[in-house]
């Protein structure tokens, strides 16, 4: 049986797309990924592979990489369907383009291909964006922050052409019979980054604040009929204000939708919320849902008790209902720092993230509402706005994971509410000054790539002609 008829372009897919796939379930698992393509790799590097081949490679490793997924994020069947299908069409777009730079088998096709996964990997995360860049190929990497805080640069496809990188200059160095030079080369690479996450480490500290971030599950709310009714209120909202305020914290965020109002009552519940934040010296941000404007919104009360802002949501899920906002930001300062604020599925985006990061925001507020199955997924994806852009986040959450992520990325206090009910994560955060180069330049990096995939793949194809022409000369002559 040959190559192209066999079982190992097949097996060769299901590993890469397990091992791509494993830690998006378990984010700690994230270094598989820097050999989770070397599979794929090598059956787009084999000399007599054929399209067909490719193409089984492709499906089964679009399989083996959405379904477990799929099954285990408890995703209803017409989204499952459309990802198998987007991330199916992805992968083969991946092997063909890959497929004609990587015959070369250099450094600079090394370069190209992981050029050509990070224009991938931007397509997925835009074109089709059910979650944004929560369903990029790399989102295991925010549990390694420390490892890449270089997407302060690049964004997270600097992550893409990394992993991509090192991986087919593996395969490049076996084929090649030169692995020394290859090792050379991934060693003067991942220097490079070292140097790089050291010198964009955030600096220059600004005032300290104390944040909380607070929230429950439904069943919690269910118990008390709604955070809307008296005993929910005082049980959900005033009472651990009130705690917090004698821990000293300045600034509360509380979840998504944690009330429900329309035009007549917004008076009556700003009043309310205004005197409790009033009396307990601290800024509040809360999320609503308006059904007089069906609008998904927040609110911004500070210590005075005075409304300071508001904020529609954006980016909604497959599953939302309601308007969206047109993206204005919401702006105001606590004690010298600069507070911005977002709602849920807006963090899975970077139009909104990088805005906030060009005003020199030094704290995200996030009201969430997750469910339990995408919980941890959707807190993986939020670490990456917190990197990109030197700001601290504090998402609040409904059924997910409500915690405190400081401007380097690592997680300084976490609540997990499926677990264990009610309660809230507080902490001490430092404003940093300035802005990063990914704030005020976005994805730039993609189009680099894109420029040097489209040069490298015109210059083979020159250079395959002239062979041709060549090899055809000699045919001639003889």
């Amino acid at each position: 049986m040959s190559y192209n008829q066999g079982w190992l372009p097949r097996l060769c897919g299901v590993l890469s797309g397990l091992l791509m796939m494993l830690p998006h379930l378990y984010g700690w698992m994230a270094p598989l990924q820097l050999i989770a393509l070397l599979p794929i790799l090598w059956v787009l590097s084999e000399s007599n592979v054929k399209k067909g081949t490719l193409v089984t490679a492709a499906v089964y490793m679009a399989l083996a990489y959405t379904i477990p997924q799929m099954l285990i994020l408890q995703m209803p069947p017409e989204v499952t369907a459309i990802l198998l299908l987007w991330f199916t069409v992805l992968l083969l777009l991946f092997v063909f383009g890959g497929r004609y730079v990587i015959r070369e088998s250099s450094i600079l096709s090394s370069v190209a291909i992981a050029a050509w996964f990070v224009v991938i990997d931007w397509i997925n995360f835009t074109t089709v964006p059910i979650w944004g860049t929560a369903q990029s190929f790399i989102r295991p990497w925010s549990s390694y922050p420390l490892l890449i805080t270089f997407i302060s640069i690049t964004g997270v496809t600097g992550i893409s052409f990394s992993i991509v990188f090192l991986q087919n200059l593996f395969v490049c160095g076996i084929q090649n019979k030169k692995l020394s030079k290859a090792g050379l080369v991934s060693g003067l690479f991942v220097l490079l980054i070292i140097v790089l996450n050291v010198a964009l480490e955030p600096k220059s500290p600004g005032p300290t604040v104390k944040l909380a971030a607070l929230g429950w599950s439904g069943a919690v709310a269910d118990k008390y009929d709604g955070v809307d009714s008296e005993e929910g209120f005082d049980t959900l909202i005033a009472e651990p204000l009130t705690e917090l305020s004698g821990m000293g914290v300045q600034l509360v965020v509380a979840p998504e939708m944690t009330l429900y109002f329309g035009d007549s009552a917004r008076y009556k519940w700003i009043a309310r919320l205004g005197e409790l934040a009033k009396n307990n010296h601290l800024m509040l941000v809360i999320g609503y849902i308006n059904y007089t404007s069906n609008l998904n919104r927040l609110l911004c009360i500070d210590d005075h008790g005075q409304l300071v802002g508001e904020y529609t949501k954006v980016h909604l899920t497959p599953f939302e209902k309601t308007g969206t906002g047109n993206g204005e930001l919401m702006l105001t300062e606590l004690d010298g720092v600069q507070v911005g604020a977002m709602i849920c599925q807006d963090d899975n985006f970077t139009d909104l993230s990088r805005a906030y990061g060009q005003e020199g925001v030094d704290v995200m507020a996030v009201p969430t509402m997750d469910w339990p199955a995408v919980s941890q997924a959707h807190l993986q994806n939020s670490i990456f706005r917190s990197i990109e852009s030197h700001y601290t986040v504090v998402r609040a959450a409904i059924n997910g994971v409500s915690a405190i992520i400081s401007p380097r990325g690592i997680v300084l206090a976490r609540y997990d509410h499926n677990a264990d009910g009610a309660g809230f994560a507080v902490a001490d955060v430092q404003g940093y000054a300035g802005t990063t180069f990914f704030s005020r330049s976005g994805h730039f990096w993609v189009g680099v790539c894109g420029a040097y995939f489209l040069l490298f793949a015109i210059r083979s194809k020159i250079k395959r002609k002239k062979h041709m022409a060549n090899f055809c000369w000699i045919q001639a002559g003889q």
